[in-house]
């Protein structure tokens, strides 16, 4: 997809952010691992259709998770990835 004319500060971002910096785009699945592994549980996934079409962006809403589910979440570190 082509940018958006006037749109290559946010391409050219885009593109530090996943070369240089190791970013990369993740799945729902995986934003769901992620933001259990520090405690939070997501919520609700946004997708805004003039932002999403555009340029595949959503907002994630996240919410903390009760103390205890969070100690034992911090007790048993990050998810361990699938055998191959």
């Amino acid at each position: 997809m082509r940018p958006a004319e006037g749109d290559l500060g946010s391409v050219l971002g885009d593109l530090l952010m996943l070369v240089v910096l190791g970013g990369r785009e993740r799945t729902e699945s995986e934003w769901t691992e992620l933001l259990e592994s520090a405690g939070f549980t997501m919520r609700r996934v946004w997708d805004d259709p003039g932002l999403a079409t555009v340029r595949g962006h959503s907002v994630i809403e996240a919410v903390v998770r009760q103390e205890a589910d969070v100690s034992d979440a911090v007790r048993s570190g990050p998810p361990k990835a699938a055998a191959a």
